[in-house]
């Protein structure tokens, strides 16, 4: 075989390519790549050679998926900011991570929330919002900023077809707006 890795990326870009179009929950994909998992020990212990290589594409698939799963999904802990996401405003403090999008109407901003001010008392917070100013700021990447507002969680417009603004998000880290 002159390239080896070849149908193993292409395994891998199915899997994320299948994980992408339609959910397949995390339990069932890691049943599934433990079974695989044995299988293939089973074969190399009783040295049937030929159906490893199935198998093994069969389990960078599975990885695929996962890999997908765990970027599109992350699993958000109790101090993650997307948990004070609702109808109160909040004040909150955080860096800017990336280059702010400025036009002469607005200015976006991504920002690492760090900390949420309540009652007077500090609380931190983990994750990242992308934060829209209705004026043009100079803002530039590494200020530290504190900011009131009221987080909604990004949605889609429900276009058939149309733009996944939601998905878009996501794979950018954002999962508060």
């Amino acid at each position: 075989m002159t390239r080896p890795f070849l149908p193993l990326a292409a395994a891998l870009m199915a899997g994320i390519s299948c994980g992408s179009l339609c959910r397949i929950s995390d339990l069932s994909v890691q049943v599934m790549l433990v079974i695989v998992l044995i299988l293939i020990s089973w074969i190399l212990a009783f040295k049937k050679l030929s159906l490893i290589h199935p198998l093994l594409l069969l389990s960078i698939f599975l990885l695929g998926i996962l890999d997908l799963n765990l970027y599109l999904n992350p699993h958000v802990g109790g101090d993650h900011i997307r948990n004070f996401a609702g109808g109160e405003k909040i004040t909150a403090e955080g860096m800017i991570c990336e280059n702010p999008q400025v036009s002469p109407e607005k200015t976006e901003l991504v920002v690492s929330a760090s900390r949420i001010i309540r009652q007077g008392k500090y609380i931190p917070v983990s994750g990242r919002v992308l934060l829209n100013i209705r004026e043009p700021y100079p803002f530039h990447y590494g200020d530290f900023i504190r900011f009131h507002t009221r987080l909604r969680i990004p949605r889609n417009f429900q276009n058939p077809g149309g733009f996944d603004y939601e998905t878009h998000l996501r794979f950018r880290g954002i999962l508060v707006r």
